[in-house]
């Protein structure tokens, strides 16, 4: 197994960067929801040229984190850096071990979203203290205006944005190349016999995102029907019924 420059550490800042652009996308400019999980996976899989797989996991992590939206004071886990990461290190996996027959299993996309998980509380934490030392500028910002001094206001806000984009994209690159790694590690020890155990938890997600949305506000009865709805729908499309 040989990782070159050109087949790893380049793409990885390729995907650094727009993890940067992606994350601004949330709440600090633009907002024209380029984070959102389904689009997030896709420029990964177009950055790449892989696609089908961006797609693929992006459909998958779209519908696991459809009800959660990072509006106001509320700072979810970060699913951009998580949608970023899963379909980057199947196919930079996909590079390293020269399997382009394995494609885009469901069994896979379970593994690297179940090791990626952890990513989206690790953007949340990184998330929170940029907002709190915004915060911080904010007063500052406000004690300048207070006593009519403009001019560094541009600035600060700049600087804001600025060091945002700096720590995801560092954030980014890092989460990408180590989970690639993993990932590498971890599919080459996984028994033949938990495959389909893992395409039935990737097939199973959505069904958790659906019921989230069916089942907001509604009565333990509503839920279950929300719940069992859903249910029959999954085994329908897997062809178990």
């Amino acid at each position: 197994m040989i990782i070159t420059m050109q087949s790893f550490i380049i793409p990885c800042l390729f995907l650094g960067i727009a993890g940067s652009v992606l994350h601004l996308d949330r709440t600090y400019v633009l907002q024209v929801m380029i984070s959102r999980p389904l689009i997030a996976s896709t420029i990964a899989g177009a950055i790449l040229g892989d696609v089908l797989v961006g797609l693929s996991a992006g459909m998958v992590l779209e519908l696991l984190w459809l009800g959660i939206q990072p509006l106001g004071t509320s700072i979810p886990p970060h699913d951009t850096l998580v949608s970023l990461v899963v379909p980057s290190a199947i196919i930079l996996f996909q590079r390293i071990v020269d399997a382009p027959e394995m494609s885009t299993p469901a069994g896979i996309i379970a593994v690297s979203l179940l090791l990626s998980l952890p990513l989206g509380e690790v953007g949340r934490i990184v998330d929170i203290r940029l907002r709190k030392k915004n915060g911080v500028m904010l007063t500052e910002v406000r004690d300048e205006i207070g006593s009519g001094n403009i001019a560094p206001v541009a600035r600060k806000v700049f600087r804001s944005i600025g060091a945002a984009g700096v720590w995801f994209f560092v954030l980014s690159f890092f989460s990408v190349a180590l989970m690639t790694m993993i990932l590498v590690l971890v599919i080459s020890v996984i028994p033949d016999r938990l495959w389909t155990g893992l395409e039935i938890i990737c097939l199973s997600i959505p069904i958790f995102g659906v019921v989230s949305i069916l089942a907001s506000g509604m009565s333990p009865i509503r839920f279950g029907a929300a719940f069992l709805t859903a249910c029959v729908a999954f085994f329908l499309l897997a062809g178990v019924m």
